[in-house]
């Protein structure tokens, strides 16, 4: 025949009366209560006070992150692989566009794009160095490109154009940059 079991009630022990505390056990419950809160909330201030220091570090640098590659020129590798813009003149060229044409019936090369303040300072139009280059990279014809119209404000932009009759035929390649800091 099977045999049945069945497990067996557990028996707790009736909870010792606990005596009253005496008043200077409580008095020292009370303060030890206190120390611990004073504590946590000195902790949870320094823990504040470094986040909000962080905070306004990583603002200024974001917010003076040109003057601070201007000041350590190393710094710009990592404003980039934070995938910021930045750069010590304050000025970049954007919407570079190269064609061919025609002007007053003779070939032409034409260079146009802007050129863009990312500082957050007035900068003055700084000139440009543009060249025509063959298949090897090297320089077939070099000349200047001045921006007209006086210092560009903070995030203005400003147009350029310059035109090359009768190119050397060799030229596969066109370039421009920036010939000094601005600043």
């Amino acid at each position: 025949m099977p045999e049945a079991t069945a497990d067996l009630p557990v028996i707790e022990p009736a909870p010792e009366p606990t005596a009253p505390k005496k008043p200077h056990e409580a008095f020292r419950a009370r303060a030890e209560a206190r120390r611990r809160r004073a504590a946590v909330t000195a902790a949870g201030g320094a823990w504040t006070a470094l986040a909000i220091a962080m905070a306004l570090v990583f603002g200024a640098a974001y917010f003076f992150r040109v003057d601070v590659v201007t000041a350590w020129p190393r710094a710009a590798s990592a404003y980039a692989l934070a995938g910021l813009e930045v750069n010590a003149s304050g000025v970049a060229i954007d919407r570079f566009i190269v064609s061919r044409g025609e002007e007053d019936g003779l070939p032409a090369v034409i260079i146009e794009g802007e050129v863009r303040n990312i500082d957050r300072r007035l900068r003055p139009a700084p000139p440009m160095r543009a060249a025509l280059l063959d298949a090897e990279g090297r320089t077939l014809l070099e000349w200047t490109v001045l921006l007209e119209g006086g210092p560009l404000i903070p995030g203005g932009r400003r147009a350029f154009r310059t035109v090359v009759t009768d190119p050397p035929r060799a030229a596969v390649e066109a370039e421009i940059a920036f010939t000094e800091a601005a600043g």
